[in-house]
């Protein structure tokens, strides 16, 4: 049984049924020829047509902007043709020349901003301060919208702002804050006392106070930031400690009491002033007494005297004192320095 091409229909002859069939030129050739003709009659007429539209396109000057599609591959735009993408990069542009000539007071700020119609969560503006606030509490009030409260990034606090410097601030819904311009962990103990500077939490004061650091408070040669020491470090110099004890002596004019020392070294010389003891015929016992040597009284006839002796693993001085005037009883409170050297 015959078949049709699925093309151009042209009559096909199946060997297996029509083979004994008689050769029929029309049906089996010219029918065939005329299709095949008049199919690539009509594909000459359109390719004719599109060559002449060829021959005569004029490009135009330009293109609709929303006809050209981009490839974002950092996803920076939430459009996909370059019209509604310019459109967007304007929006940014006009934000960051948007600096505006603050009005009002340091702390009450006005702005006139004729393109703001509310305020709106996340909006974002500059200004350039017109009076210092001197850190005192401050308000943002925009096209008479309301006066809205400025803080220090993340706080609560009132920002120091300077007349004729430019701040960035966003809101938040109800807040402005000053944006965050600097980073750090110096904190105010950090840096010298007076000294400005910023970090996460704005713009602080510093509080270290190096009045202390000049060169008789630094050991001789020592650079600290540029103060070289003069003070001598020690080394080879002898060591020396000194106390004051306060005794009452009370009684017979006899006396003994210990000192504690609290000394780190061994002593070679020791030495306690004893103060002026008087007995009752107005002779007294005044001077040093040491180690070696005892403080002798002035009494002609009475063997008055004070001694010392040291315990060096304990670092005391014992005292033993006797004056010898005739009398009885003796009641009086006395300073007894001490002096030891290495």
């Amino acid at each position: 049984m015959a078949k049709y091409t699925s093309k151009l229909n042209l009559y096909k002859v199946d060997p297996t049924t029509d083979g004994n069939e008689t050769f029929n030129i029309k049906t089996m050739l010219n029918d065939n020829w005329d299709k095949v003709d008049n199919k690539v009659g009509s594909m000459s007429d359109k390719l004719h047509n599109v060559e002449a539209d060829a021959n005569n396109y004029i490009h135009p000057a330009k293109h609709s902007a929303d006809m050209i599609t981009i490839n974002d591959i950092g996803n920076n735009f939430s459009s996909g043709n370059v019209e509604d993408v310019l459109e967007e990069v304007g929006t940014s542009l006009s934000a960051i020349a948007n600096v505006i000539i603050a009005d009002g007071t340091g702390t009450a700020i006005t702005l006139n901003m004729p393109s703001v119609a509310e305020y709106t969560t996340n909006m974002k503006l500059t200004f350039i301060v017109k009076e210092n606030n001197n850190g005192n509490a401050t308000t943002i009030n925009i096209n008479d919208l309301g006066a809205k409260d400025l803080y220090k990034p993340n706080t609560t606090d009132a920002p120091s702002l300077k007349s004729g410097k430019a701040y960035e601030v966003w809101y938040d819904g109800t807040i402005f804050f000053l944006k965050a311009s600097a980073s750090g962990d110096a904190s105010p103990s950090d840096v010298l006392a007076g000294k400005t500077f910023s970090n996460d939490d704005g713009e602080q004061v510093g509080t270290k106070d190096l009045s202390n650091l000049v060169a008789s408070n630094v050991k001789d040669g020592v650079n600290i930031s540029g103060v070289v020491g003069t003070l001598p470090d020690g080394t080879g110099k002898m060591k020396y400690a000194h106390g004051v004890v306060t005794y009452r002596i009370v009684g017979t004019y006899n006396f003994s009491f210990t000192i504690n020392t609290d000394i780190d070294f061994s002593p070679s010389q020791v030495f306690v002033e004893v103060p002026h003891i008087r007995d009752d015929n107005d002779y007294y016992l005044r001077g040093y007494a040491s180690l070696t040597r005892g403080c002798i009284g002035s009494h002609p006839f009475h063997t008055s005297q004070v001694n010392i002796t040291y315990n060096d693993s304990q670092k005391t001085i014992t005292v033993n004192g006797s004056v010898n005037g005739g009398a009885s009883y003796y009641d009086d409170t006395r300073d007894f320095n001490w002096y030891c050297y290495e």
